[in-house]
């Protein structure tokens, strides 16, 4: 999972000192060659910025998230949408007044 997480933080992530590199990957490695390597589905993605937050985000929360980390693939809402809708074991969808937020379901919150 901390690679995951490194690939998609990307150059935001912080450095990473040669003796953490050593205990995550048996070679030197940069935030891209992780992104590239591990080739994220948004999903996955998605999965990880839910687990980071305290309760719930929009699809605009993610997409702006995705944006600001300048991911490489467009996530257009229904490709949010999508992978939400392909992996009913992981999200739910709730709806506050007007507004749908997206939440990871209990049994997979860690």
């Amino acid at each position: 999972m901390i690679l995951k997480i490194f690939g998609v933080l990307g150059v935001q992530s912080p450095d990473v000192t040669p003796d953490l590199a050593r205990l995550i990957s048996p070679k030197p490695i940069t935030s891209l060659e992780v992104r590239e390597d591990l080739q994220l589905k948004l999903w996955e993605v998605l999965e990880l910025f839910l687990a980071s937050l305290d309760d719930k985000a929009t699809v605009a929360d993610f997409r702006d998230f995705l944006f600001k980390l300048d991911w490489p693939a467009p996530a257009t809402a229904q490709a949010v949408d999508s992978a939400v809708k392909a992996h009913p074991e992981l999200f739910e969808e709730k709806t506050e007044g007007r507004e749908k937020f997206l939440t990871l379901k209990e049994s997979v919150v860690r």
